[in-house]
């Protein structure tokens, strides 16, 4: 499911309260609604012009905003409270994350749960591969390994957050 692209809105820049907090823009519509997907949607955009890769974030409450960086900002004159125009071109390409030799090993063994993992939101899988991929040692990244098959296992999959239920095909 793809808007009709180009798609462009404004807005006020504001930033995020807290130390370091970073300044960024809320995107106006229902990100879910119109890309068929939450989460990080990466996306080619202008702002005030100016052609970048950005992703639209969320914000955890079920909205999305674009994080303007320093060096855009200073180059476009932008400071807290300015108003800007945004224009989304394009989606852009969201790399699939590489599996790595431990996981493939095991869907090749247990096909149904590389099926169940193949259907994760995009994210969820980035951020197993990334804590699979992280471990300092053989043993752990086993561990891990086997940690993951185990939650595929269960039905219900999470790391921290929110547990996520494969979608359906």
């Amino acid at each position: 499911m793809t808007p009709a692209l180009p798609l462009r809105f404004e807005g006020t820049i504001e930033r995020f309260p807290m130390k370091g907090g970073w300044y960024y823009v809320l995107f106006p519509h229902d990100a879910k609604a119109l890309f068929g997907q939450g989460g990080f949607i990466p996306v080619q955009c202008t702002v005030n012009g100016v052609p970048d890769e950005r992703s639209l974030l969320p914000r955890g409450d079920g909205r999305h905003f674009i994080a303007l960086k320093a060096d855009l900002r200073k180059r476009l004159g932008l400071s807290l409270g300015s108003r800007v125009t945004v224009e989304i071109l394009a989606l852009a390409g969201a790399q699939e994350p590489e599996l790595p030799p431990e996981l493939a090993a095991i869907f090749e063994l247990c096909p149904d749960e590389g099926q169940l993992f193949a259907r994760l939101p995009r994210t969820t899988r980035k951020w197993a591969i990334y804590w699979l991929t992280s471990a300092k040692t053989d043993p752990t990244r086993e561990k891990r390994a086997a940690e993951l098959l185990r939650r595929l296992q269960s039905g219900v999959f999470h790391l921290g957050g929110k547990p996520v239920t494969p979608e359906a095909e």
